[in-house]
């Protein structure tokens, strides 16, 4: 178990501490356990994740299970709005006539397509933003309806 190994390492100490883990895993197929806040700096190692949050399991996983499960929708903000009207929005912001949202839930894969179509630029979520969106109590954004994840 690991708490927060790598803060402090420099990148190639970073690589190749990832590089040991997997090395380890490979070899000995042994449980590691990780506990981050940076979950970019370990993402590409995760099988699986479990994010707590005020003291409790909020999700728990597989990653690519749940990378599936999110998707970020990009475009102007009036067909973002239309196209994601109903759907399980976790986030959102604005920059000028642009808007992005995160959406995560069972469905949201499924609609892909749909907002592809409709000319929205349609991108998956790192886990890290999905981390963040799912733990931040309070949304700054009002049109953003928080959605208890299950």
């Amino acid at each position: 178990m690991f708490d927060e190994v790598h803060l402090g390492l420099d990148a190639p100490s970073r690589q190749r501490f990832g590089d040991l883990l997997l090395a380890e895993f490979a070899e000995s197929g042994r449980t590691i356990i990780l506990s981050t806040h940076l979950i970019s700096e370990v993402e590409h190692l995760l099988e699986t994740v479990t994010i707590l949050h005020e003291g409790r399991v909020l999700l728990s996983g597989e990653a690519e299970e749940l990378r599936q499960r999110g998707l970020t929708i990009t475009g102007p903000a009036d067909a973002v709005e239309s196209a994601t009207r109903g759907l399980p929005v976790v986030a959102g912001r604005s920059l000028g006539p642009t808007r992005e949202v995160t959406l995560f839930g069972s469905t949201a894969a499924d609609h892909a397509a749909e907002l592809e179509r409709a000319g929205l630029a349609v991108s998956g979520v790192p886990l890290q933003d999905l981390f963040i969106h799912l733990t931040t109590t309070e949304s700054s954004d009002p049109t953003v309806a928080k959605e208890k994840v299950s």
